[in-house]
């Protein structure tokens, strides 16, 4: 048997296959390429910060353009951001915090939904600090008590470790520049929404400056150096007034870099300072010209030298 045919049929005939291409379920779309498309939405968290923390760390979030190939690997990836979502709600004082979630297989994209019981923030109800080692004298003492949070602050992870980071930051100032941590506990009680600070901290020693020493100061006295320190020999230590040091031998051009470095104290508790310079040509040449319609065409040519 001959079939015939006219190229109008054999025109419809191909329009139509690609019609019925285009209309091909999304999931046999998904299949042929090899990749398990998805969209992601969190219910229940009206926590800014929150939302923002998960924007930032979710795995399925940031491989939302690199899906991947197989279902089991976006399982994989919803457990992750679970435990992802559970340590941001513990972070942001959520202790009793809870994480589920839905996943549609029927709509292309894939529909993945966290549903989040944030439960109430807890407050802070005490904060201690313990300093061991060394005494600081009741002024220091007071100070850096100044710094613990409050009762019925949120007991976010934030101000936990902010008051922990500004107390240690706070001792070098006062004289004690080898400060450090030595335990930090953070107890929930859930009974009442609470949480109890307990800080350790060992200032160390009283540290006094003691001799300064100059390197690379190859063409500028020692002496005119030494009427830039802000402080005097014996003085207690400040770690602002190294951070002035600095600002004022930079700010005589002389030198392109300048570094300061404290050594280890002595028995009566001071400390010397190494200040590592690096000399700036001093000798400077310029020249310009230029015309203006009272004097007509002019030059001018400059030099300088710094040397003290």
């Amino acid at each position: 048997m001959l079939f015939c045919f006219s190229r109008a049929s054999i025109a419809s005939y191909v329009i139509g296959l690609v019609l019925v291409g285009a209309f091909v379920p999304s999931a046999i779309a998904r299949e042929h390429a090899g990749r398990v498309v998805y969209d992601v939405d969190i219910a229940g968290l009206g926590d800014g910060a929150a939302r923002d923390l998960f924007k930032e760390t979710s795995t399925l979030l940031r491989r939302r353009d690199d899906p991947p190939a197989a279902f089991a690997i976006l399982q994989q990836w919803i457990q992750k951001d679970i435990r992802t979502l559970q340590k941001i709600l513990r972070a942001r004082g959520y202790y009793a915090g809870r994480v589920s979630y839905q996943v549609d297989r029927r709509v292309d994209p894939v529909r993945i939904e966290f549903l989040v019981d944030t439960g109430p923030q807890y407050k802070i109800k005490s904060a201690e600090l313990v300093l061991h080692g060394h005494e600081v004298g009741d002024a220091v003492r007071t100070d850096l008590h100044a710094y613990l949070p409050v009762a019925g602050e949120p007991a976010t992870a934030t101000r936990i470790l902010v008051a922990e980071k500004d107390i240690l930051a706070r001792l070098p100032n006062v004289g004690f520049p080898l400060a450090k941590r030595r335990d930090r506990q953070v107890v929930i009680r859930h009974a009442d929404r609470t949480a109890h600070l307990h800080y350790e901290i060992d200032p160390g020693p009283l540290v006094r400056f003691g001799a300064v020493e100059f390197r690379g100061a190859k063409d500028v006295e020692v002496r005119y150096l030494e009427r830039l320190l802000p402080w005097r020999e014996g003085d207690i230590y400040d770690d602002r007034l190294m951070a002035d040091l600095r600002e004022n031998l930079a700010a005589t051009s002389l030198f392109s870099a300048v570094t300061a470095s404290l050594g280890k104290p002595d028995a009566d508790g001071r400390a010397p300072v190494l200040v590592t310079l690096e000399e700036a040509p001093h000798r400077s040449y310029g020249g310009g010209a230029g015309y203006s319609s009272g004097d007509g065409f002019g030059a001018s040519v400059f030099w300088e030298h710094r040397n003290f």
